[in-house]
């Protein structure tokens, strides 16, 4: 189903047009200002009801109207103003019996499908826009949070990379052994050594005193069952007591601080090793879900662009066509805006038509994609700019030759 005739009156920069377009496709030739793309605009505008302008009514008009004949059916926009509102009707008529449909919205959508992609404006977007336009109209979900997961993933790898050279320059050989000890507490050592220099002086003096006592037995025979009895229990404490060697104490205690600082380095070494092996486990973990959240991206993304061929998307480039960017910068080929036709195609429903703007493309690549329309059966609306002449015409491809007519 094609679009047959256009009847304009009033419309954004047109006043009053009409155009047998007989389903053929149609270059829309014209000046700056000259009305081709309200034209176009017109006719999408009526068939989706979509990209309203703001101020449709031209000049000082009350009133406009659209209409916009197809294989069956009738389709009419109407606006008036009302103060400083527009109110549009829309109304929609079987071309068989003059009949008006109910649901004329409902309709519409079901028998033409999605005509919001636009090949040349897909062409001229960066990857970034132009990914979530296509993923817009192809109604692709989840490809908003896979990219916040994959910029989440880049920044924390980011980082973690940048803590992992930090920490490897810092990194030297050590004893794990050491690492495992810990250090020797200088104050309780220093009261140990102290204490046990106290009790050998203790019991020197207590050696002392019995000998002492032990020599006045023989003069001091009055006091012998004090001194005997002083004496006996003097052996019995002797006898419990022990020498500490504070010998080693004081060598461990002089050799204490190289210990702890050893320990500590050896310590701290460790540290730094167990977070150098943590934060590549990590980079390599975030490494993987990355992966894994590109290729759930382009498996999305490919169920479209597997259809035509040399089309495809890359993560970092975007999408590609035979190896290029698919841009108006790299790639602005007749077979570039065929890939483009392509995928809008697979949106269509009954009505059959497609448009782009062909101003950048020489006559061989508009005749190369004007082949691939009449092969798909495919009604273009392509708009040329005229920089000879101003005024508004309409140019058909009939049995390969050109048919002008004027507005």
């Amino acid at each position: 189903m094609q679009i047959e005739n256009v009847k304009i009156q009033n419309f954004k920069g047109i006043e009053s047009l009409g155009v047998e377009l007989g389903g053929r496709s149609v270059y829309v030739v014209g000046g700056n200002a000259a009305g081709k793309t309200s034209f176009i605009s017109a006719i999408f505008l009526a068939l989706t009801g979509k990209d309203m302008p703001p101020s449709p009514i031209k000049g000082n008009a009350l009133t406009g109207k659209i209409e916009v004949e197809l294989d069956g059916y009738a389709v009419e926009l109407s606006f008036k103003k009302k103060g400083k509102k527009i109110e549009k009707t829309l109304a929609l008529y079987s071309t068989d019996d003059g009949e008006k449909l109910d649901s004329p919205r409902a309709r519409l959508d079901a028998i033409i499908g999605n005509l919001e992609f636009n090949p040349f404006e897909f062409m001229r977007m960066q990857p970034t826009p132009q990914l979530n336009y296509f993923c817009k109209v192809f109604g692709i979900k989840g490809i908003t949070a896979l990219n916040d997961d994959i910029k989440e993933i880049n920044e924390v790898a980011t980082f973690d990379k940048k803590r992992l050279n930090s920490l490897q320059d810092q990194c030297d050989v050590y004893d794990p052994e050491l690492a495992k000890k810990e250090p020797v507490d200088l104050s309780t050592l220093s009261t140990q050594y102290q204490e046990a220099v106290n009790h050998n002086a203790k019991i020197e003096k207590f050696e002392g005193t019995v000998s002492d006592l032990k020599a006045q037995k023989l003069v001091l025979e009055t006091e012998l069952a004090e001194t005997i009895e002083k004496i006996t229990k003097g052996d019995a404490w002797l006898s419990k007591q022990s020498r500490t060697d504070t010998d080693a104490i004081k060598t461990q205690l002089d050799t204490a601080n190289d210990s702890t600082a050893a320990i500590a380095t050896a310590k701290q070494q460790k540290k730094l090793h167990d977070e150098v092996d943590q934060i590549e486990k990590t980079l390599e973990q975030l490494k993987e879900d990355k992966l894994n959240k590109q290729i759930t991206k382009k498996l999305l993304i490919s169920e479209y662009t597997e259809k035509i061929k040399g089309f495809s998307y890359d993560d970092e480039l975007g999408f590609m066509l035979d190896g290029l960017p698919f841009h108006i910068d790299q790639n602005n080929t007749a077979a570039q805006i065929v890939a483009g036709l392509k995928l809008g195609a697979g949106l269509l429903g009954d009505v059959k038509i497609a448009r782009f703007e062909g101003s950048l493309l020489d006559q061989e690549s508009l005749d190369a994609v004007s082949e691939f329309a009449e092969a798909e059966g495919l009604q273009l609306f392509v708009e040329l700019v005229d920089r000879n002449e101003k005024d508004l015409r309409f140019e058909f491809i009939e049995d390969a030759e050109t048919i002008t007519q004027k507005a």
